[in-house]
């Protein structure tokens, strides 16, 4: 299935550089990546720029990953944005994060930031045909 073309996708993670590759990938593929760096970033960023979809860390300084969901959830204008959490939350963590778990979170799904771009752009293109 063909995703819209230059569907705005924002890249949340205090990563620098994984947010500026992944953002090439996106854009190599046709999507227009969006960055930010924190969850505080995020939220103006949705404000700002309505993304159709949202790849989200959970760990991040000022405002975490989890927060920013319920913070997202809450406003009309963004509680209908689908979050996909990407993270590496499963390396060193005793809690496990699964997709009930991100459900639960408020996110339509997750992926670790270890999976390979190409899945990461797979998903995106999914949860996009979904809308």
């Amino acid at each position: 299935m063909e995703t819209k073309t230059g569907a705005r996708v924002l890249i949340v993670d205090d990563d620098v550089e994984f947010t500026r590759i992944l953002a090439d990938k996106l854009e190599s593929e046709g999507f227009s990546a969006l960055l930010a760096h924190d969850g505080n970033q995020c939220i103006l960023t949705t404000e700002e720029s309505n993304p159709d979809l949202i790849l989200l860390d959970l760990k991040m300084p000022n405002m975490d990953g989890a927060d920013t969901l319920r913070e997202l959830g809450k406003k009309s204008a963004t509680k209908d944005i689908p979050v996909i959490i990407l993270t590496s939350y499963n390396q060193d963590e005793p809690v496990k994060l699964d997709a009930e778990t991100a459900r639960k979170l408020g996110a339509i799904g997750f992926l670790e930031k270890g999976a390979d771009l190409g899945e990461v752009v797979r998903r995106a293109r999914e949860a996009l045909d979904m809308l």
